[in-house]
């Protein structure tokens, strides 16, 4: 009965037609408007001093030794930092509006990507280190998996309504010998 009722009412089918070509055209604005960002990324990655803005990065000094890679999904670039027999890390930048889901959300998705359980708010803000990113007072979070193998280094700072997050990740050894170098990185970076 409700299948022939939606058959037989006049316009029904052409209503959801209409819906479904809505939905393709807005499946195919997302697709061009990811595509289109990735090839700003791209392009940034590739020439930033090209005089176009494809993506506002900060002003910083790369350490020696990292290798810029094609940004991932969310983030603003990223590099490679090879280490001994394959063991290295990786650091990403990243900035998102408002808190970017806060410490709480951040630091507990961190510790998953390394098998750590979820912290407390308490243990969260007890961990909190400071360091700053050029001029601004920031959070670091350093934490390493139960096994001691990976770890994560990671630090929010907050500028004109956004958050930015600067994290090396990788095997523990790397990400400590690294330690030093990442520190000055994000003392060195102006953010737009």
């Amino acid at each position: 009965p409700a299948i022939a009722s939606i058959a037989s009412s006049p316009g029904s089918l052409d209503a959801h037609a209409g819906e479904r070509r809505g939905r393709r055209s807005l499946a195919r604005d997302v697709a061009d408007r990811t595509e289109r960002r990735g090839q700003r990324r791209a392009a940034s990655a590739t020439s930033p001093d090209d005089g176009h803005d494809h993506e506002v990065l900060p002003d910083w000094q790369v350490p020696a030794g990292w290798q810029q890679q094609a940004a991932p999904q969310f983030a603003v670039a990223a590099f490679a930092i090879p280490g001994a027999e394959g063991a290295g890390a990786e650091v990403s930048v990243s900035h998102m509006g408002g808190t970017g889901g806060g410490a709480l959300l951040n630091v507990n998705r961190w510790r998953g990507q390394i098998g750590l359980p979820p912290a407390s708010p308490d243990e969260i803000v007890a961990s909190a280190l400071s360091v700053k990113v050029g001029s601004l007072e920031s959070q670091r979070f350093v934490m390493t998996s139960t096994d001691g193998k990976k770890s994560v280094d990671a630090v929010m700072t907050s500028k004109d309504g956004a958050t930015w997050f600067f994290k090396m990740n990788g095997e523990t050894a790397a990400v400590e010998v690294n330690a030093p170098a990442f520190v000055a990185f994000l003392s060195a970076s102006q953010l737009p």
